[in-house]
């Protein structure tokens, strides 16, 4: 008899141990999967939205790359695990809104509008360009560092968690400079959302950036954090910078000077005078990252138009007194001087078309006066964009730091 209670007292005790034991890890699964459903803003029974970019090479309208295909089946998969249902759409068919339910998008913002519309109002301190002259495709930069693609070499995605006005569901932007980074990027959110749980909480921002290394030899299995810039991402790069303000008008140094004053800026300061002599007597060389002529005297008359500041002369000063990855912006409302202004750029030796002809308009560009004129009168408006070649100097001191630090080999970045 005591034999069979032994065993029944034993066999008693396994049986509490694996209840306590099974109860533990159910209760553990369920916490975890609480926080990962609170991370990605996926409640079960709730939908979610994946906004796929158009294939880039194909003619087809709504054809995408297999590899943001595979994107999208990890990041419904991650709906899945939550209880939650995936719609697939692409750009042109999301529908009207944020917050209302979580969004990925995937793709950079000359494949996926919405993509472009996210960086624009949510991640302003993000900027991508194509530098169709020099072959340097789908470079992007994040405040004062840039990021460019090295076929076969290095390749970089933004992967950012944002968030509208509503502050109700976030948008997860896997925005690449190929498909194969927004792939990288998708599996990444999927496997290492724990560890961003730990870093930044269930309900907090964040903007990465991941490098994919060697992809011609890795694919998309070498990822490594290179940049955590929330600070830089979701701030306007306007904020972050001195600015000089130049007029030869004093009424409208004037207007400027109350504006300053009434927002307590304090990062401008503000000069009447003639801007080629700024330029030519006040500035070394090589000491200004970037240049903006918006909407300046156009000079219609053909016998006046020697008058207007945008020529020759001027890109010449301008190439010069721009650091390397400087860059020039210039925008008008009259078709002959942005025809001008092309051909002025693509004469400078110094100076590089970033986008082969005319930019799309910048979100962030104020609307100036000037500007509402032009459109009350039908005109239509030219944004010309330039930059001068090389590595801006703080990616390049930023990326020696990190070769001494031993995070990159001597001979990559």
């Amino acid at each position: 008899m005591a034999n069979v209670r032994d065993l029944a007292v034993n066999l008693a005790a396994s049986v509490v141990a694996g209840t306590a034991v099974w109860l533990a890890q159910l209760v553990f699964r369920h916490r975890r999967l609480a926080r990962k459903r609170a991370f990605f803003g996926l409640p079960p029974g709730s939908g979610c939205m994946v906004v796929v970019p158009r294939h880039a090479s194909s003619p087809r309208q709504h054809s995408v790359h297999d590899r943001d295909v595979a994107a999208l089946v990890e990041l419904a998969t991650v709906a899945r695990e939550c209880g939650s249902r995936a719609e697939v759409v692409t750009a042109d068919d999301a529908p009207v809104g944020i917050g209302r339910l979580t969004e990925f998008c995937i793709g950079g913002p000359l494949g996926n509008a919405r993509s472009a519309a996210h960086l624009r109002s949510l991640l302003p301190g993000v900027e991508f360009e194509t530098y169709q002259a020099t072959g340097e495709a789908l470079a992007f930069r994040i405040g004062a560092t840039g990021y460019r693609r090295a076929p076969e070499e290095a390749e970089f995605v933004v992967l950012a968690k944002a968030y509208g006005p509503a502050m109700a569901h976030p948008v997860f932007l896997l925005a690449g400079q190929t498909a194969r980074t927004n792939l990288a990027a998708a599996r990444f959110l999927s496997s290492q959302y724990r560890e961003l749980v730990r870093k930044y909480g269930e309900s907090k921002g964040f903007c990465l950036v991941l490098r994919i290394a060697e992809p011609a030899t890795y694919g998309y299995d070498f990822v490594e954090v290179v940049a955590d810039a929330p600070h830089d991402a979701f701030r306007s790069p306007d904020s972050q910078r001195d600015l000089l303000a130049v007029d030869v008008h004093t009424t409208g140094v004037g207007a400027l000077v109350h504006q300053l004053s009434d927002r307590a800026l304090t990062n401008v300061r503000v000069m009447v005078g003639d801007a080629l002599d700024v330029l030519h007597d006040m500035l070394p060389p090589a000491s200004l990252d970037e240049i903006r002529v918006f909407f300046p005297d156009p000079w219609p008359k053909a016998r006046h138009h020697k008058r207007r500041l945008v020529g020759p002369a001027f890109a010449a000063l301008v190439g010069s007194r721009l650091r390397p990855g400087g860059r020039l912006h210039c925008a008008t409302d009259w078709a002959h001087y942005a025809r001008q202004m092309l051909e002025v750029v693509a004469a400078e030796p110094t100076l590089v078309n970033t986008h082969g002809g005319f930019a799309p308009r910048p979100a962030w560009r104020p609307v100036t006066r000037f500007e509402q004129r032009g459109l009350a009168r039908g005109h239509e408006v030219f944004d010309v964009i330039a930059r001068r070649p090389g590595a801006h100097p703080a990616s390049a001191a930023r990326t020696a730091a990190r070769r001494e630090l031993g995070e990159l080999p001597y001979g990559s970045g």
